[in-house]
């Protein structure tokens, strides 16, 4: 990561530095960084060893165990949960798991959301979990760049739905936004990985 962050650096100095390379460089950095979070906030609490670069366990039972935990950090945010999956086993990795997680709920902080939904369900060969807030509706206008890099509703970085689509689809797997929830009024998603 040091030489990458020279490198702009150096582009930076020489006025050589074009606007999707430094995106590009800043998405990385700021991954980076959310995985050094990640990991301090629960490295003294986990069960699991967000260390190890690949496991292979129940995703969905992971994810469930994970949201649920007093490792995520929910602000005021009330979590609900539907859990129908049968064991999903899987490589993955757990520290991008819980840095796509940390993304989806800290969107819905910043949209001003009270509660969040989670439900998790397998459905033949692949785990679909589905969420929803009751935060502000993304604007129309939003929904079409929503996962490209530097794009904010809310005057972020735009990093946030960038790195959950690069770990989703790394994955093999397939993240979309459903609209605005007709239940909740905010954001709703749907992530599946397969197997």
């Amino acid at each position: 990561m040091g030489a990458k962050i020279s490198a702009l650096i150096h582009d930076i100095k020489r006025n050589k530095l074009e606007k999707e390379k430094l995106l590009d460089g800043l998405s990385k950095l700021q991954m980076y960084i959310d995985q050094i979070t990640t990991v301090s906030r629960i490295a003294t609490r986990a069960d699991f060893n967000l260390k190890v670069e690949k496991i292979r366990k129940d995703l969905g039972r992971f994810i469930f165990e994970y949201l649920s935990s007093d490792m995520v950090l929910k602000g005021r945010l009330n979590f609900k949960f539907t859990f129908q999956a049968h064991p999903f086993v899987v490589w993955f990795r757990p520290l991008e798991i819980t840095i796509l997680f940390d993304n989806l709920i800290s969107n819905a902080i910043k949209a001003h959301a009270r509660c969040i939904h989670f439900g998790i369900a397998t459905d033949s060969n692949k785990l679909v979990i589905e969420t929803a807030n009751d935060g502000e509706a993304v604007p129309a206008g939003l929904v079409g760049s929503m996962f490209d890099l530097g794009i904010s509703g809310r005057g972020g970085s735009g990093i946030g739905l960038y790195t959950c689509q690069d770990i989703v689809t790394g994955m093999g797997g397939s993240i979309k936004f459903k609209g605005n929830d007709k239940q909740l009024g905010g954001a709703a998603f749907e992530i599946a990985f397969f197997t």
